[in-house]
């Protein structure tokens, strides 16, 4: 299959558009999503012809995107604190308000059924697809960069600015903490190998996978890259784990 540069594509054809949020894949691979600082979407297939175009945030930004298991649904969140599902087959969508705080990750659960968001206020949130909240959490009030539901979809776990990967259950509460580096933010986390390992990702590049039964590192991978610059800084954005959990890459431009 060719290689296409989303970010290439993106800013040749729209140039104007300084900003473009992590990619968002549907569940079949066919078909991504992106979106930044205009407040727009658009959806491409995988040679790079635009499918659907449309305006998402009524100001501010876009700050994530997800699509839901079935493919069928997008969700969109971003600077002013909206929560917005769209049905993809109409464009069609409906929105609820969560935070006074811009929204920075938007999450379906695998049995496409719940959301979970979080932002610059620090605490995620678990919804359902009517805007009901199910689910806030306590515990910690510094900024949650990274949130990812088990497989199974009965546990989810988040990290940000103070390096701690913290594992949750559906009732909000905490269930383990894993220390990672002081200093460092936590810039990506995720679960792998049937959800009973975790990834994690630092803003200094390390990797590190985690036994959740004892909750230790079983080890570590110091990476001197950085891969997306943003504010003038760079970061790892994304990671990619092996089905088998044996293997990893970090990408980036």
């Amino acid at each position: 299959m060719e290689e296409w540069d989303v970010d290439q594509a993106w800013r040749e054809q729209y140039p104007d558009h300084a900003w473009l949020a992590p990619v968002s894949f549907s569940p079949d691979g066919q078909l991504l999503a992106t979106a930044g600082a205009t407040g727009i979407v658009r959806l491409w297939d995988l040679q790079g012809q635009k499918k659907k175009e449309w305006r998402a945030a009524k100001q501010g930004w876009i700050w994530s995107t997800s699509f839901s298991p079935d493919g069928q649904l997008l969700a969109t969140v971003g600077y002013d604190g909206y929560v917005r599902l769209w049905n993809l087959q109409t464009l069609e969508g409906w929105e609820w308000k969560t935070s006074p705080y811009p929204l920075r990750s938007v999450s379906f659960s695998p049995d496409g059924q719940q959301l979970v968001t979080k932002g610059d206020e620090g605490i995620p949130r678990l919804w359902n697809l009517q805007g009901q909240p199910l689910t806030q959490l306590k515990g910690n009030d510094r900024k949650i960069i990274s949130v990812s539901f088990s497989q199974d979809g009965q546990q989810f776990v988040t990290a940000g600015d103070d390096g701690i990967a913290r594992l949750w259950n559906l009732q909000g509460q905490l269930l383990k903490e894993l220390q990672g580096n002081d200093d460092s933010k936590i810039t990506i986390v995720s679960f792998i190998r049937n959800g009973q390992q975790l990834a994690t990702v630092e803003e200094d590049g390390t990797v590190r996978l985690w036994n959740l039964m004892t909750g230790q590192p079983l080890i570590e991978f110091p990476q001197k890259r950085r891969d997306i610059i943003t504010n003038n800084e760079r970061y790892i954005t994304s990671d990619n784990f092996s089905p088998d959990g044996h293997s990893f890459n970090v990408n980036g431009s």
